[in-house]
């Protein structure tokens, strides 16, 4: 029989993707793997009234409907490289 730890922490911190407009040689990051923005929103949806859920990844404004789910989860910056905007 397999025992389960149930997590009574209060923040969920979320790796959201790996996608990013860089390739840096220094880069700390060693997740593989990306959300998909559905999925990461649902999960927000379901959880954000029991837990504090803060939202990171290499480039989040990369995702296609990132923006939703930090808005849900209550976040009140992004952390971004500032290189996915284009400025015309």
């Amino acid at each position: 029989m397999e025992k389960y730890k149930i997590y009574d922490g209060k923040t969920i911190k979320i790796m959201s993707c790996r996608t990013c407009n860089k390739a840096c040689k220094f880069c700390y990051l060693n997740y593989n793997g990306d959300f998909d923005s559905v999925q990461l929103y649902n999960f927000i949806k379901v959880n954000k009234d029991k837990y504090k859920i803060k939202i990171n990844g290499s480039e989040p404004l990369m995702k296609e409907g990132f923006l939703k789910s930090f808005k849900l989860a209550g976040e009140t910056m992004v952390l971004t490289n500032g290189l996915v905007f284009k400025i015309i």
